[in-house]
């Protein structure tokens, strides 16, 4: 069964997280959320409501960061370079995809590897299951992706002895 995994949100949308950090000395949580105020040529702008800035983060339609915005303008050019590293996103594939296929992404830094494990459901939505693979990280990275917006249901990985899992709430 192929599927395409793309964006599909709108303006407006709110997409809510917790994360839960687990290493030796504890457990550590924390909320954030997520706004699109703009879907543009299969690009989405994400904003943090809380955020007092309100920096807009551009990503292209494979979920590439590709600028940031503060008051409607680029701040891309002073912004530190790690801020559009991909070594934890999730960047979809140029088409269609079926269970078993693989994709990377390359930002001349990073290189991550990519392979759709299958569909299913997940918290009563329909979703894809990701796995990811770079350095640095214990394991694959597993991603968990709405299909209907494209968009995080929930992530799991583990750098070091910190094992990491964010969910959509």
């Amino acid at each position: 069964m192929s599927v395409s995994l793309q964006f599909n949100a709108k303006p407006g949308d709110v997409f809510r997280y917790q994360g839960r950090y687990t290493s030796r000395t504890g457990t550590n949580t924390n909320r954030t959320e997520e706004r699109v105020v703009a879907v543009e040529g299969g690009g989405i702008q994400i904003v943090d409501p809380n955020d007092p800035e309100q920096m807009v983060t551009v990503y292209d339609r494979r979920g590439y960061p590709v600028d940031i915005l503060q008051n409607g303008a680029s701040i891309k050019a002073d912004m530190p370079e790690d801020v559009f590293d991909i070594s934890n996103r999730l960047i979809f594939p140029d088409g269609p995809v079926n269970p078993g296929d693989r994709w990377a992404a390359d930002d001349g830094v990073v290189h991550v590897d990519y392979q759709l494990v299958g569909t299913g459901r997940l918290k009563e939505h329909n979703a894809a299951e990701i796995h990811a693979t770079t350095q640095g990280y214990n394991g694959p990275i597993k991603y968990w992706v709405e299909l209907a917006t494209g968009k995080l249901l929930r992530q799991e990985y583990q750098v070091g002895t910190t094992s990491t899992v964010i969910e959509r709430l």
